[in-house]
């Protein structure tokens, strides 16, 4: 998300998966870098990206719905919301490593941490 899309071409889209029937949803927040063709694209604010979140969990109640990519911009008050309002998986750390601090967080946030599977709660 965040790559000029509007919330309604988002609305949509999370139908599109529902219809479907997907069973994991990767939100990726776009995080615009120098020198790739997005380079410019203003960013989202974190609330938008939340309401996403959010969106996505209403029309996909049974889902696993994971952070994928652009966590790392965020504050950790949005990231921890998020949790708290539909997003039940996420990549990690930074490049496939483990933080200490990612799995305190999840842990504050209620999701067994040391869990081998998707689910999290």
């Amino acid at each position: 998300i965040g790559m000029g899309e509007s919330m309604e071409q988002r609305v949509r889209f999370a139908f599109e998966l529902k219809q479907l029937g997907v069973d994991s949803v990767p939100i990726n927040v776009l995080n615009p870098i120098k020198g790739t063709a997005l380079e410019n694209t203003p960013l989202i604010s974190e609330e938008e990206i939340i309401r996403t979140v959010a969106i996505f969990r209403l029309i996909l109640p049974d889902k696993v719905i994971r952070f994928a990519g652009g966590r790392a911009r965020l504050s950790l008050q949005s990231v921890e919301r998020m949790l708290h309002g539909g997003m039940n998986g996420t990549m990690i750390g930074d490049l496939l490593t483990t933080s200490a601090d990612d799995f305190a967080m999840f842990e504050r946030c209620g999701f067994d941490a040391t869990a081998p599977n998707d689910t999290g709660r």
